[in-house]
C-alpha cells in the first residue's frame, strides 16, 4: 500500500528556512573580503545556496533551483581555489538572491514566478562558473584563504596535482612516482598478484 504525501504541507517551513539562508548568504557576501576571503564565509555561502537548491528541487520550484544551483557552482569553484572571488561575483550573487527572494514570494502567494529574470541571472552565474579558471604558478588550486583566527590555510591540491593530501598533524606527503610499488602490508609482505 502506497501512502500519498502532500508536500504542500511543508512549503511554509521551506519558505521560512530559505529566507533565513538568503539573509545569511547576503550578510556573508556583504562582509566577504575579496583580497583574502575567509573560508568559513565562503563555505557558508555555498551551504546556504545548496540548502535552498535542495528544497526548491524537492518542491518543484524550478527557477529557484536553477538560480541557487548556479550560485552553488560558482562558490564551489571559489571553495576549491580554482575561482577567485571578485566584486562582480558578489554583485551577481546578490542580484541572484533578490531574484530568488522574489520567486519564493511568488510561489508562496500562488503567483507566477518571473521566469525571465530567473533565467537571466542563472545565465550570468553560469557564465561566471564556466569562465576560464584562474591559474597560478603553483597550479590552479593555489588559493589561500584566511582561516579562523587570522592564520592562512592553503586549499587542498586540485585533482591531478602531484602533491598528496596533508596527513594528520599538518605535514604534506611527498609526491608518489607513478611507477612506485605498493608498500608492504602491516604485519606481512606485499602479495604477488600475478601468482
Amino acid at each position: 500500500m502506497r501512502l500519498a504525501i502532500d508536500l504542500k504541507q511543508f512549503h511554509d517551513v521551506f519558505f521560512e528556512e530559505a529566507e533565513e539562508h538568503l539573509s545569511e548568504m547576503e550578510q556573508l557576501l556583504l562582509h566577504l573580503d575579496v583580497t583574502l576571503p575567509d573560508s568559513e564565509h565562503v563555505n557558508g555561502i555555498f551551504r546556504a545556496a545548496h540548502s535552498i537548491k535542495g528544497g526548491a528541487n524537492m518542491f518543484g520550484f524550478i527557477e529557484v533551483g536553477a538560480v541557487t544551483h548556479a550560485m552553488e557552482t560558482v562558490f564551489d569553484g571559489v571553495r576549491g581555489g580554482v575561482r577567485e572571488i571578485s566584486g562582480e561575483i558578489i554583485d551577481v550573487v546578490l542580484r541572484g538572491s533578490d531574484v530568488v527572494r522574489g520567486a519564493l514570494a511568488a510561489q508562496r502567494a500562488g503567483e507566477d514566478v518571473d521566469a525571465a529574470s530567473a533565467q537571466a541571472i542563472a545565465s550570468q552565474l553560469e557564465k561566471i562558473a564556466s569562465a576560464k579558471l584562474r591559474a597560478s604558478p603553483k597550479g590552479p588550486a593555489a588559493a589561500v584563504f584566511s582561516a579562523p583566527g587570522g592564520a592562512e590555510a592553503a586549499q587542498p591540491p586540485a585533482p591531478g596535482d602531484a602533491a598528496q593530501p596533508p596527513v594528520p598533524g599538518g605535514a604534506a606527503q611527498p609526491p608518489v612516482p607513478e611507477n612506485a610499488t605498493q608498500p608492504p602490508l602491516p604485519g606481512g609482505s606485499v602479495t604477488d598478484e600475478a601468482g
